[in-house]
C-alpha cells in the first residue's frame, strides 16, 4: 500500500438525502484519522502505473476505505498519450449519440463511444495538461490506486473536466475534491465547505457523494441504475 499521511478532520455523519436541499447538522461531529494516499499514474499499457503522481489523492478512513473522497493537490502532466486510450465512435453514430467522427467535435476534440451512457458517442477533449484545456477546464490524467482490496480511478486517460478549482488555495484552504457520479465518472472538481450536505461516499448510505457543476452543491446522488 502506498505511503499515506494521516490528519484528524471533522468526518461528516449523514447525508442531507438524494436532493442535497439539507446541509448535514454537523454540531455532533468528531474527529477521526483520516488517511491520504497519492492516485499514480496509468501509463501506455492498460492498468500498469507508473510512479508519477496524478495529482490527485485519495483519503479515506479505515472503518469505510471503499467510500472515501478525491481531492485534487497539484497540477502534472500526463505520462501517457491520452488518444491511445480512447475508443473511437467513427461510422458507427447512434440514436442519441452528438457526433459520429472526429471532424465533429473541433480542434483537439475526439468523438468517443460512453461507456457510462449505454455506448453513445460524444465530443470529449484529451489533454496532457491543464493548458490543453479551455479557460474554466483542468486536465485529469488518467490513474488508478489498488489498496486493501479497494480500487478507486481518475479516469481513463487524460481529459479536460470543468475546474471550480485546481487546488487547496481557491478554496480558502478547503479541499478541491474531484467529483465522480455514478453514470457520468469524473464530472469536475470543485472546493469542499463545511456547508456541503456530505464530504465523502461514508456519508451517503450506499450512494456517491458528488457534484455536477459550479451551481450546485455537494450532495448525495440518488440511487440509480446505469444504462
Amino acid at each position: 500500500m502506498p505511503d499515506a499521511r494521516r490528519a484528524l478532520v471533522p468526518l461528516l455523519l449523514g447525508c442531507g438525502g438524494s436532493g442535497g436541499d439539507n446541509p448535514v447538522d454537523d454540531s455532533d461531529a468528531t474527529s477521526v484519522p483520516i488517511e491520504c494516499v497519492d492516485i499514480p499514474q496509468i501509463e501506455a499499457s492498460f492498468g500498469k502505473t507508473s510512479d508519477q503522481s496524478s495529482g490527485f489523492e485519495y483519503c479515506y478512513t479505515a472503518d469505510a476505505p471503499s467510500e472515501g473522497f478525491i481531492n485534487r493537490v497539484a497540477a502534472v502532466t500526463c505520462v501517457a498519450d491520452p488518444a491511445g486510450f480512447h475508443v473511437a465512435c467513427d461510422a458507427h453514430k447512434a440514436e442519441g449519440s452528438t457526433c459520429s467522427e472526429h471532424a465533429d467535435c473541433g480542434p483537439g476534440g475526439f468523438c468517443e463511444i460512453d461507456w457510462n451512457k449505454g455506448g453513445l458517442c460524444g465530443c470529449i477533449q484529451l489533454c496532457t495538461k491543464d493548458g490543453d484545456c479551455d479557460a474554466g477546464d483542468a486536465c485529469v490524467c488518467a490513474g488508478t490506486l489498488k489498496f486493501d482490496g479497494y480500487a478507486v480511478g481518475t479516469g481513463g486517460y487524460g481529459q479536460c473536466f470543468p475546474a471550480g478549482c485546481l487546488s487547496p488555495a481557491d478554496c480558502g484552504g478547503n479541499d478541491c475534491g474531484l467529483s465522480v457520479a455514478p453514470c457520468h465518472g469524473p464530472t469536475g472538481t470543485y472546493c469542499r465547505d463545511d456547508a456541503d450536505a456530505c464530504h465523502s461516499d461514508a456519508d451517503c448510505d450506499g450512494t456517491y457523494c458528488a457534484r455536477y457543476s459550479a451551481a450546485d452543491t455537494w450532495a448525495c446522488t440518488p440511487t440509480m441504475t446505469c444504462e
